[in-house]
């Protein structure tokens, strides 16, 4: 009974890791430049992780500054395409599309995974129920996108598309060159590499910074809980009950992300809104169903 009440904290704990945080960053950013709220976050984020892992045998210590130097470049692109890139775009997108919106087309991250690993051929080829399920979950974004997003701003939605595609680019590097790393390590190596990234740019575009205890409050949840403590815990929950059952965190967060968006941001939850994350959730659920290691280290990159 402990083990079972433990993996539901970490299961509840995980979705909202990684539903939450698209509220953080629009009521972040509104004190902020998209910039300086990426900067913050994954400062915050390589803080906390490289406390966790100074806390850890010293082994993993001598193994993390030996997987730095065996593998800088993978490092690197992971750090971009997982950190950099995916925080400004979605800091960008969230100026102008609701947060659900930009949930939703970052849940279709572990399609783009699957068809990267096919071009690649390092998966499986598509079967019958990919064919179908593929469309299937387009149509659940376009759906509930076309019922949110305000009128002009459609182009606005490619940001969160691309940040769904640098998340894969991510997963395909991950589990190409560096599987046989320590997740605890790969992510405080990225957070680290990202924040060298981010600062300077911050810097060079700071915006209009303003004291609004939320919004400090917001990044500072967003970047100690989300990207540091919440990444543990779904890192805890898949190495408890594997990567299969802990990706069911995936499609909860996205639930989670259009609720708080209503909720909270008072933004626009129809029945197309509703129907189209629906259609889109069990389409994805179909078509990773045989890949389940693609949508457990999708999630935990983000």
């Amino acid at each position: 009974m402990r083990s079972s009440r433990t993996d539901v904290v970490l299961g509840c704990a995980a979705t909202l890791s990684m539903g939450v945080p698209f509220l953080l960053i629009a009521v972040a950013q509104r004190a902020m430049s998209t910039p300086a709220m990426a900067a913050v976050r994954v400062v915050l984020a390589a803080a906390t992780l490289m406390l966790v892992l100074a806390r850890r045998p010293r082994g993993m210590l001598e193994e993390a500054r030996a997987a730095t130097t065996r593998h800088p470049v993978a490092l690197s692109v992971v750090a971009l395409t997982a950190a950099v890139a995916p925080n400004l775009l979605i800091g960008a997108a969230e100026r102008v599309v609701p947060t659900g919106t930009v949930s939703v087309m970052l849940s279709t991250t572990p399609l783009w995974i699957a068809v990267g690993a096919a071009l690649t051929r390092s998966g499986e080829r598509f079967g019958t129920q990919q064919w179908i399920a593929a469309p299937l979950a387009l149509v659940g974004v376009g759906w509930a996108s076309r019922a949110a997003t305000p009128s002009g701003a459609w182009l606005w939605c490619l940001l969160p598309l691309a940040a769904a595609l640098s998340y894969a680019v991510a997963n395909l590097v991950m589990r190409r060159y560096l599987a046989d790393v320590p997740a605890l390590i790969v992510t405080t190596a990225e957070m680290v590499v990202a924040s060298a990234v981010l600062v300077p740019i911050a810097a060079a575009h700071p915006g209009q910074l303003r004291w609004q205890p939320a919004a400090w409050a917001a990044v500072a949840a967003a970047g100690i809980g989300c990207s540091g403590l919440g990444w543990l815990a779904n890192t805890a929950l898949v190495q408890r009950v594997g990567l299969s059952r802990a990706s069911i965190v995936s499609y909860t967060s996205v639930v989670v992300s259009v609720l708080l968006g209503a909720l909270i941001l008072g933004e626009p939850l129809t029945g197309r809104v509703l129907s189209g994350t629906a259609i889109l959730v069990v389409a994805v659920v179909v078509f990773a169903w045989t890949r389940p290691l693609a949508i457990g280290s999708a999630r935990m990159l983000r």
